[in-house]
Parts: C-alpha cells; structure tokens; sequence
C-alpha cells in the first residue's frame, strides 16, 4: 500500500515499463520482472513473466532477477528462460 514502506506492484505497470523501455533508444535493464516474488509462487508464473518481458523489451536490453535457489535450481531454470524467450541460443 502506498505510504505504508511496502512496494506496490500494480498489474498495469509492465505495460507502462514495456512502452517506456520500446520508446528509448537507449539500452534498458528491466527489473522487478518477478514483483519482488510475488509472481514466484508457480513455474509457469516465473516463465510467463520472462517470457512476458523478453518479447517486450529490445534485442539489446537485458533483465535482472533476484534468485534464492534453496529449493530449486533458479539459475538454470532462468537462464533456460532467457534462451527460449530471448532468441539466445549459444554462449550463455
């Protein structure tokens, strides 16, 4: 809730992020893909989210993630995210 020291995170803004990221020509690095793992709770969650993000940020742009891979392997489910969603297929 705003005023409260709680982040916000409101279902409109990635499409406000997308369009503000699509309009600079400069290179972008989109974070909070995850809302602070609010969308962490379900697989298909966090791969909606990469794949969300990654159609809708340029080539050159790139995401930063937060990871706590106490339970599952988050940097591999990840990075297999950004190959398949990114066009990215050797080298990472």
């Amino acid at each position: 809730m705003p005023g409260t020291g709680r982040d916000v995170y409101l279902a409109q803004d990635p499409p406000l992020m997308f369009k503000v990221i699509q309009q600079t020509s400069r290179t972008c690095l989109a974070f909070k893909i995850l809302a602070a793992g609010r969308l962490c709770q379900r697989q298909k969650t966090v791969e909606g989210a990469f794949k969300e993000t990654l159609s809708q940020i340029k080539a050159r742009d790139a995401v930063i993630v937060g990871m706590y891979p106490e339970f599952e392997d988050q940097a591999r489910l990840n990075t297999d995210y950004v190959r398949r969603f990114s066009g990215l297929r050797k080298g990472l």
